[in-house]
């Protein structure tokens, strides 16, 4: 949302709260996550006026930019506080430890589409910045699994189901032992690995959106 509002000079907020709006806000909860094929009414720009005196300097700084991003590192459902990290993002190089939570928050024009994060100087991730899908689509949950390191970003849809059910034991409270599954007759198997209702609840929750 916050490059279609850059892009006509509007504040997210000012789009996403437009009448026009009101079923597609029904339908997906959160401004910054759409689905491509979704369709926003945008209002027209409102002319604001400002007084001031003639021979003085006056600067107007823009609402809404940059925007703020927070990615949160975990070394399974521990925070990876105080580790040195290297982010690129728009052609610049910034360092630095991250936070108690593990977070590491930044700044990106609206249109960034990627940064690159080295951690340790070790480890390596892209980070795609204006992408994210709903969690009631596939696409959405597949991203959020990767995200939260139970998918590789090449895994198939046998590893997807596995993702899922690993997601489910860890934060569902689904108790399945590995001869559990292999006794799984193929309805039971397809309940399993389903992301039902509260699952994809708890994953936006665990994701953070």
């Amino acid at each position: 949302m916050n490059d279609i509002a850059a892009r006509y000079g509007l504040l997210p907020e000012a789009i996403w709260n437009d009448p026009g709006n009101a079923e597609l806000r029904e339908l997906r909860q959160d401004p910054n996550v759409l689905l491509a094929g979704d369709v926003l009414t945008i209002p027209a720009l409102q002319q604001v006026r400002h007084a001031a005196q003639t021979g003085k300097r006056y600067r107007f700084r823009r609402k809404g930019v940059p925007v703020q991003v927070q990615v949160r590192l975990l070394s399974g459902s521990e925070p990876r506080k105080d580790a040195r990290y290297l982010l690129e993002v728009d052609g610049e190089a910034l360092s630095g430890t991250t936070g108690p939570d593990g977070d590491v928050t930044f700044w990106v024009m609206p249109g960034s589409q990627q940064a690159t994060l080295e951690l340790e100087g070790e480890e390596r991730y892209e980070l795609k910045l204006s992408r994210l899908d709903p969690a009631t689509e596939a696409s959405g949950v597949r991203q959020r699994l990767i995200n939260l390191g139970y998918l590789d970003v090449e895994g198939d849809e046998d590893e997807l189901a596995v993702a899922v059910i690993a997601f489910k034991r860890e934060h569902c409270g689904l108790e399945l032992t590995p001869e559990d599954l292999l006794a799984c007759d193929d309805d039971a198997y397809e309940r399993v690995t389903t992301v039902d209702d509260r699952t994809r609840t708890q994953l936006i929750a665990i994701h953070g959106s």
